[in-house]
Order: structure tokens, then sequence, then C-alpha cells
């Protein structure tokens, strides 16, 4: 009896699980892949900011809004535009960082173009099936045995 219940229980379990897959292709594709490759995310928790003073004292903030305050404050100053001064440069470097007259310009005007069917299979047919994995964590195997729509989705 017991076997019973636990059998229909993961049969429903089961079940449902395929109804939430199948509604995540048309709702939530990130998703559904993530899903389909057991693939995690770590989330970093900040409630704490250790700060150095102006006298180099080490300080530890621990109230929400300071350390909030502190980690935006320390972000834009790592991220913030850098100001370049290629016009000071030293001799040495001017013509290192000199734009090169040798080449055509041109060869960048379809870096972006979608590469048309027979090149992406061309290059699906020389990638190794053994390469590890990009950071879709989608192998070039599962990509080679998709169908033709999927492949055009991800060409």
């Amino acid at each position: 009896m017991i076997k019973l219940k636990d059998k229909a229980c993961k049969e429903a379990t089961i079940k449902r699980r395929i109804k939430e897959r199948n509604n995540m292709i048309t709702t939530d594709q990130r998703k559904m892949i993530n899903s389909i490759l057991d693939k995690t995310y770590s989330r970093i928790n900040l409630d704490r900011i250790r700060i150095a003073t102006d006298t180099q004292e080490e300080i530890l903030l621990n109230s929400k809004e300071e350390v909030q305050a502190e980690a935006i404050n320390t972000f834009s100053s790592i991220f913030r535009s850098k100001n370049h001064k290629f016009e000071n440069l030293p001799e040495q470097w001017k013509d290192i960082y000199k734009p090169r007259a040798d080449i055509d310009l041109q060869i960048y005007d379809h870096l972006d173009d979608m590469p048309i069917e027979q090149e992406w299979n061309e290059m699906l047919n020389t990638m190794n099936d053994k390469s590890a994995l990009g950071i879709s964590n989608i192998s070039y195997k599962l990509i080679k045995k998709a169908d033709a729509e999927v492949n055009e989705l991800f060409r």
C-alpha cells in the first residue's frame, strides 16, 4: 500500500515537473536551459564591508545602509570611465599606439553578420565533441545533435 502511494506521488511529481518545463519553453527559456543543465547560480550576500579610513585605520561597516553606500561608492570608482591622456604618451609608446595604415578597416564591416548555414555547419563539423563547455554549458555534441530549427536559434 505504501509503495503504491509512493509510486503515485513520484508519478505526480514527474508529471508536474514536465508541465513546468514545458511552460518554461515559452515563458522562461533561460530558466529551462539552466534546469536541464542543472546549472546553479550562487549569490553573494554583502552584509558587512571592511574599509580603510584616511588614517589607514580599518573599520567594519555592518549597517545595511552604510554597506550599500560603500559598495556603490567602491564599484563606481572601480568601473568608472577612465580619462586616458594619449596625447601625453612618451615618444617610445606613441608609435606603438598609432593606428596601423597597413590594415584595411573594411575587414571589420561584417563581423556582426550572422554566419550562413553552410559556414555554421562547417564550423560545427570541425569542433571537437570533447571540448570544454563554454559559458552556456551547452556542449558542441548537443548543438550538433539539435535539429535545424534549434541550430537556427544558436546561429
